[in-house]
């Protein structure tokens, strides 16, 4: 016995379905690569100010460096030892209020 035959509707329904789907699909997918290329653009232009900036020897390169870790480590500090103050003077005052 041959299987049953589908009417129009039932074909235009699944024409119907896989349209939508196929066309969201496309929609779906533009979404997600221009949103990836959005966010893979250099918004800050950081890349063009490295480029216009003048070449560093490697004295230079390493100052810079050894400046940039005395500055982490001296604002570390700072923040270590206002934490410190924070905790071992401020909240046993606000306590004992």
């Amino acid at each position: 016995m041959p299987p049953p035959r589908r009417t129009r509707i039932q074909r235009n329904l699944q024409s119907a379905a896989s349209e939508a789907t196929r066309s969201s699909l496309n929609l779906a997918s533009k979404a997600i690569v221009s949103t990836f290329k959005w966010a893979s653009t250099d918004h800050t232009r950081f890349s063009r100010a490295m480029s216009l900036m003048p070449e560093m020897g490697l004295w230079d390169s390493v100052e810079y460096i050894m400046r940039q870790l005395a500055t982490s480590v001296v604002t570390t500090l700072i923040g270590a030892v206002w934490v410190f103050l924070l905790i071992a003077y401020v909240l046993p005052y606000l306590i004992t209020i």
